[in-house]
């Protein structure tokens, strides 16, 4: 008799709110995702054979598409244009995991490619946890400057990074602002433009920015999902998820990007637990248990891109869905 009272002042307290809250939606709780998209086209098979697919940029002109070896020791770099795609031997540059990248093209035309390079304690110690300054062009890339996370920051797990802007100048040289990620923690880091050689950070040019919220959307919990490259544009973070679900014969690949907005104000108000606007689902069933890990993403223009991890037969992908 108890048992049957509890529940019925539960379900006229619920009934009560519901109809207090008709027709009005939480501010923090999006719109429910659009579903599986059947719209994104595969453009180009990134031949990766044995290596892991991994960091992902774009600029106006390429995507890019980094590729390291399980023991992560070796690297490859291969660029897009829409129509070629356009490898780099193995050079002696070691980027770790080289979990996430983003790229920045000065007003002298150079392509630089900032990669994020957490990788494990197996690896060399200047390739575990640091930011590798790389020059892009026809003859492949060559590394300009790697930099350490400072001490203070040794137990932190950098692996997303994403440009945002310039904040300032010293003399003639610009200073720019990157995002970069721990966990559902962000940090902006500030970076000069002329960085070069081999150093460390300065901890001063390190802050905390905001964290994140990539729990229960709709009742489904994604906070056991695998984090991916990030992309930053006009104010709006993309924090692309992963997950591997269902029995060992019927694999489905889930992928979902969270936009989260306003990230300005983020930033300045230090924001815990910010909610996303709105989420996009990306899902393929596979009954060959084959992979469809989307490891980066990116917009040139109007167009979503975003390269995969599918174990040999990775490939690069866009999407004509808008998502911004």
């Amino acid at each position: 008799m108890k048992l049957f009272f509890e529940r019925t002042v539960d379900f006229f307290s619920w009934l009560i709110d519901f109809f207090k809250n008709l027709g009005r939606r939480k501010p923090d709780d999006p719109p429910k995702p659009p579903g599986t998209t059947t719209t994104y086209q595969r453009k180009k098979s990134l031949n990766n054979g044995s290596y892991i697919v991994e960091g992902f940029a774009v600029d106006p002109t390429y995507c890019y598409s980094i590729e390291v070896t399980t023991d992560y020791r070796h690297h490859r770099l291969k660029r897009y244009d829409n129509t070629n795609l356009i490898p780099h031997s193995d050079v002696a540059v070691g980027l770790g995991h080289a979990n996430d990248a983003t790229m920045v093209i000065p007003s002298n035309g150079t392509r630089y490619l900032y990669v994020i390079c957490y990788g494990d304690t197996s690896l060399p110690a200047a390739d575990q946890k640091a930011i590798v300054k790389l020059r892009c062009d026809s003859n492949g890339y060559t590394q300009v400057a790697r930099y350490a996370f400072p001490s203070s920051y040794s137990s932190y797990t950098f692996a997303g990074i994403a440009y945002m802007g310039i904040v300032g100048s010293s003399g003639n040289v610009a200073i720019r602002q990157y995002l970069i990620k721990n966990a559902d923690s962000y940090y902006t880091i500030n970076i000069r433009d002329d960085l070069s050689g081999t150093g460390t950070f300065n901890a001063n040019d390190i802050d905390f920015a905001f964290s994140i919220d990539r729990g229960t959307y709709s009742g489904k919990d994604y906070s056991n999902y695998s984090r991916q490259g990030i992309y930053y544009e006009n104010d709006r973070l993309y924090v692309p998820l992963w997950a591997w679900n269902g029995t060992s014969l019927n694999k489905r690949n889930e992928n979902v990007v969270f936009v989260y907005e306003n990230i300005g104000a983020a930033i300045t108000n230090n924001t815990s637990n910010k909610r996303a606007a709105r989420w996009y689902n990306i899902i393929k069933p596979s009954t060959t248990n084959e992979k469809f890990e989307i490891e980066g993403i990116g917009f040139r223009g109007s167009l979503f891109w975003f390269n995969t991890f599918e174990d040999a037969n990775s490939g690069i992908y866009t999407d004509s869905q808008s998502i911004k």
